[in-house]
């Protein structure tokens, strides 16, 4: 192993920034992308690099997420906001980025 690391075959930064990428492609957001490559064995600081490179609007990427699968008439239903946020949650997104998303109508936009 210390032998393909050494060539260059395996490397953890690499493998991290790969793996957020595809997961915030996916669609999940920061919290849950953190807890996956931490399940993997990498540091904090790994994490932290690899979320970074991601280079990810968090924010929008929650907002897509709630526009494809709910419409702007669901949200106006408290119980189908609270599973909306609910999805957000489960997808690994921050509460304030989820209710800001939830809270989100595309007629906002100028």
């Amino acid at each position: 192993m210390e032998k393909l690391a050494g060539l260059g075959y395996q490397d953890d930064a690499r493998f991290a920034a790969s793996f957020a990428r595809d997961r915030a492609s996916a669609g999940y957001g920061p919290v849950r992308i953190r807890q996956e490559l931490s399940g993997h064995g990498l540091d904090r600081d790994q994490v932290e690099i690899a979320l970074a490179t991601c280079e990810t609007d968090w924010a929008e990427l929650a907002k897509q997420q709630v526009s494809r699968r709910f419409r702007p008439a669901d949200l106006d239903d408290p119980a189908r906001r609270r599973k909306a946020l609910d999805f957000l949650l489960r997808r690994g997104f921050d509460q304030d980025c989820a209710w800001a998303a939830v809270r989100h109508r595309p007629d906002d936009e100028g």
